[in-house]
């Protein structure tokens, strides 16, 4: 009789498969949190930019700033 080579993988291969994952998982968490706090602070700072333009050029121009209901702030 023909002897069955046993398919799939055992527990302690899956067990040190995930322990790698985990400690990739490790270093690569802090890193990608890293980034996204960097991503937002540029984000910020274009944004406040761009309304540094719009204050200036209204400044330059004598134009007053006003609400989103088109009322001159006092």
């Amino acid at each position: 009789m023909k002897k069955l080579r046993p398919h799939g993988f055992t527990l302690i291969e899956v067990a040190i498969v995930i322990a790698l994952m985990m400690f990739l998982a490790l270093f690569v968490y802090p890193t990608y949190s890293a980034y996204l706090k960097r991503a937002k602070v540029t984000d910020s700072l274009v944004l406040a930019s761009t309304a540094k333009i719009a204050v200036l050029h209204n400044a330059t121009n004598n134009i007053p700033l006003t609400s989103p209901l088109h009322q001159p702030i006092r």
